[in-house]
Parts: C-alpha cells; structure tokens; sequence
C-alpha cells in the first residue's frame, strides 16, 4: 500500500506534470491507476485529475472566502488553467511563499479526492516499491525549470532592440573567447507588450548555440515585424559537428520551444556543418475593444485596471443608447454585459444586443451577482461570470472570446 505522503507527492507532480505528456506518462499514478497499458495513459490520466479538481468545486452557497474555494481556486487556475504563480497569489491575497505551501495543501485536498480509486487500484496490484518507480529529483526539477516563466505571466511593454542589446551583452564574454562578433540588425522604435523575459531567455539559448559553433564572424541578429507578428532571427556559419554537439542542440531547441509555446509563439532551428539558421516568431497581441455595460462605477473601475498591460481596451456604457453609440464607432469585439441594474432591464437589453445589427455577431458576457448562468445562456449569452468576478477569471473569459486572424510576418527584403 502506498502511505498518504507517497500519494500527495504523486498528485503534486502529476499536477505540475499536466501538460507534460513525456512527463506525465511516468508519473506513478499511470501505474497505481492502473493505466500502465492503456493506449491512451496520459489523456485519460489528464481527464481524470480534471474531473477531481472540478469535483472540489464549492457550492455556490458556500462563502467567497472559504478555505474550500482557495484550494478550488489553486488547482483550476495554477494547474488546469496554467495561471503563473505571480498572479493567482496576487489574486487570492497571498505572497508567492505562501501560495506554495497552499499548493502543497491542494494537493492534498486533491489526492483525498482520487484515494478511493488510488488506494484500491494500488492494494489490487501489490505495489510497494514506490522508489523505484518515483521520478528522480533531478528530473522532477527538469521538468519544473520554467517556473520562472509562470512568475512573468503579465505582459508589458518592451523595447525589442532594448531587449536583444542586452542579450547580447551577457553573452559577450563568451564572443569574445571565441573572437566572434554579434551584429544586430533591429528597428530602435520595436516596442511591444510580450512576455520579455521569455523572449531574452530564448534569444540567450539560440545565440549561445550560434556562438559556440560559430567558424567565422558575426553572427548576426535580425528583429523584423508585421502588423501582428514580430520575428527575431539568428544565423551564424559553422563547421563539423559531433553527435554530442547535436544532441546539445536538440536538448537547447526543445527547450526554446517550451518557453515559445507559453507565449504564443512558435521556434525554427537547423544546425549543420554549415550553418545555423534559427527564427523565432510571436504573435502580437492586438488591441482588443471590450463594451462593458455596467452602472455601477467601482465595477468599472476594477475592470479598467484588471485589463491595464493587456490588449483588451475598455469601453463603458451604462444605456443601449450609449451601447450602440459606441458599438457604431469601436466595433467591439466582444460586450460584458451586468443584466442587474436599476434604471434597465437587462435582460431585455441581452435581447436588443443579439438582434441589433451592431452587436449581435459580438459575444456577450453578462458578469452579474445573480445566480441565472441557464437563463443568461439560453437568451444568448456566450458566457456567464458569477460577480465578484476575480482578474484572472475576466481576463480568461476574455480570452476565449477573442477573434484573431493568423499572423503573417512580410517577406524579407
């Protein structure tokens, strides 16, 4: 039988593990659940951890405030949702020290959740050596070294240029040994709300690649972008390469791709006997209009600085006269709606939106302290926010609803 530690410390990494498939298919909780020679381990693994967390779920009569909605909280947003640290502890009133120790405490709560299954399953198969089958230490801090990512979630506002002088500037020392120069190639006035720090970070892991095995000077760097893409490239001449300079390469662009898919961006890279050619291409987020009907100025308030250094712009209306002014001039792109307010009905102006010509292909989110998610949805709502609704639940919402096109970066010239 497996002790109550055994089992947390296995749900804890299953939950940092979620969207890991390598990962996650050796965590022991395959093989305790009996999932060893399932097809399809992971996802079923992955369902069923979801399906525990959303179990966990409180009441909606259970207070704001209570311990059962922090740890609900933790596991959808930290784990299913991939929230960084930074902001569900901002969020929920903590340091990130503390959110941690209530990670821990989740996981807990979580793994008390999954024991009826866990415990049976495990005493069925006689499973006893658990450190043989228990991810090394090593590897555990191998599979959580983009932690620091989860703490930049927020983007802001950066110069690219800025950002890639001084990427250059840590890896000079390592130019210099090496006799090579970096040139780059960047428009001084490429400023952009990203995630600056994983964008340095992946620069930092191509340019060492290009530097190492660099036979002739520069490299260089080239920063181009499009109306809603911005590409940095890396290139470099080399030479002969062993199978361990490959595998380093290998073990470098997984990682960078990692980092990219948290971001919204995607990472190309060839190394050969001749060169190295890397791009690495972000999606800029674009300025999203959002029409906030809502009376009541603090909710207003609170909305406006949730959405300050994101995409989404706020607009605030608090009559369908005023609505649909501002809907003939912005064309939002999507409408949050609060159906109670004293001078309107606002479920009959959830109808006027869907019918007007204006606004009806826009999405409405009614964020309303009344508990009518059915008849919000059935009237045509496309998503309903119970208030008080937290930053990170809006701005979630907001995302789903977002319509983008693809990105397409200009040809070089």
């Amino acid at each position: 039988m497996l002790s109550d530690e055994e089992i947390i410390d296995a749900v804890q990494a299953a939950l940092h593990q979620l969207y890991d498939t390598q990962a996650l298919r050796g965590n022991l909780l395959v093989q305790v659940l009996g999932l060893s020679d399932a097809p399809r381990a992971v996802s079923e693994l992955r369902q069923i951890i979801t399906e525990a967390i959303q179990s966990l779920r409180p009441d909606e009569t259970v207070p704001a405030d209570a311990g059962a909605w922090r740890v609900y909280e933790i596991l959808e947003y930290r784990f299913l949702q991939q929230v960084g640290q930074a902001e569900v502890a901002k969020q929920l009133g903590l340091s990130v020290r503390h959110l941690r120790r209530e990670e821990r405490r989740a996981a807990e709560m979580l793994a008390q959740a999954l024991r009826p299954r866990l415990g049976n399953t495990a005493a069925e198969e006689g499973i006893a050596a658990v450190t043989t089958t228990a991810p090394p230490a090593d590897a555990a801090l191998g599979r959580r070294d983009l932690a620091w990512l989860d703490d930049q979630a927020t983007r802001s506002e950066v110069n690219l240029a800025d950002a890639l002088v001084q990427v250059i500037k840590v890896t000079q020392p390592l130019a210099a040994a090496r006799q090579i120069a970096v040139e780059l190639d960047a428009p001084q006035t490429t400023r952009v709300a990203i995630q600056a720090v994983a964008v340095r970070q992946m620069v930092l892991e191509l340019l060492t690649v290009a530097i190492r095995h660099a036979i002739t000077s520069p490299v260089k760097i080239r920063l181009r972008r499009g109306d809603d893409v911005v590409g940095i490239e890396v290139e470099a001449c080399c030479g002969e390469l062993s199978a361990d300079d490959r595998q380093d390469f290998e073990d470098t662009l997984q990682m960078t791709r990692q980092i990219a898919s948290r971001c919204e961006g995607t990472v190309e890279a060839t190394l050969d006997a001749c060169s190295f050619r890397a791009r690495i291409l972000l999606t800029l987020p674009q300025d999203v209009p959002v029409l906030v009907i809502d009376d009541n100025e603090d909710t207003l308030r609170l909305l406006r600085r949730y959405t300050v250094g994101t995409s989404f712009r706020i607009m605030a209306a608090s009559t369908l006269s005023q609505a649909l002014d501002l809907a003939a001039e912005t064309r939002p792109h999507i409408i949050v709606l609060d159906v109670l307010m004293p001078h309107v009905d606002g479920w009959e102006l959830l109808a006027q939106l869907r019918q007007h010509p204006l606004t009806m292909d826009a999405p409405v989110l009614v964020c309303s302290i009344l508990t009518q998610e059915d008849l919000a949805l059935s009237l045509g709502a496309s998503e309903y926010l119970r208030k008080p609704v937290t930053r990170q639940a809006f701005l979630q919402a907001l995302e789903r609803h977002r319509h983008r096109g693809a990105p397409v970066l200009p040809p070089a010239s």
